[in-house]
């Protein structure tokens, strides 16, 4: 590990393109994603079934709206409906469409707070206007538009009960969105993250693989369908 392992890609972005820090970082990104692909098969998972006790059988959404299946819909609201006991809101990190924001509001009574800046990187004007047409009657629905690490420092934002980690698909940004939220999971909580498994996005499962593995971080796998990790905190 670097102290690049845990800087925000984002404000490093905010730095002239000719920075030496700027150009630094980027070439420790682009090994970083490099290793990530070689190495992949060093940062497996096993696999862990959604629960049947708290598995979700019966709710519909556009799937042509969100890279999220079926199967990992399920384990998402398996695991809202294991946290709806903690008062801490949820913060939803890469809203895109609000597919998966609609569905998790719809099924707490929890605040939802989607972060998105929608500024490029799969967030356009038309992705905004589809995600407040999907939430626009959810009153516990708050949108945040700004970039994970500038969330992550919101008032209403120092604990959260849950985090689904669905932003930028590299190892650099989801190495840092993991674990920046996940230190601010209430005990109990738990944090998952979106599109691991996945060749095309090798640095997703080498970022959740690290944190898992961890000793300072008291984690357990609590669900791991293909394309979608859950971790819950001790």
């Amino acid at each position: 590990m670097t102290k690049y392992t845990f800087y925000d890609p984002f404000e490093i972005k905010r730095l002239s393109k000719l920075n030496p820090e700027r150009i630094v970082f980027t070439v420790f990104a682009r090994i970083q994603e490099l290793i990530s692909k070689i190495h992949f098969e060093s940062f497996t998972i096993p696999f862990e079934p959604t629960p049947s006790q708290a598995a979700v059988q019966d709710f519909n959404f556009d799937e042509n709206d969100t890279a999220v299946t079926p199967e990992q819909m399920s384990a998402l609201v398996a695991a809202i409906n294991v946290t709806n006991e903690l008062d801490a809101p949820i913060a939803e990190i890469g809203a895109f469409r609000g597919v998966t924001t609609e569905i998790m509001a719809s099924t707490t009574a929890r605040r939802v707070y989607a972060v998105d800046p929608y500024a490029g990187y799969g967030g356009a004007d038309s992705d905004l206007g589809a995600f407040e047409n999907r939430t626009r009657d959810l009153p516990n629905v708050f949108h945040v538009r700004s970039t994970s690490g500038e969330a992550s420092r919101h008032p209403e934002l120092i604990t959260v009960s849950f985090a689904f980690v669905d932003a930028v698909h590299d190892y650099v940004n989801a190495r840092f969105d993991g674990t920046t939220w996940l230190r601010k999971l209430a005990p109990g909580g738990m944090i998952a993250f979106h599109d691991t498994d996945s060749r095309v996005f090798p640095g997703v499962m080498r970022a959740v693989w690290e944190i898992l593995n961890d000793r300072a971080n008291p984690l357990t796998l609590f669900i791991h369908v293909p394309g979608l990790v859950i971790l819950q905190r001790h």
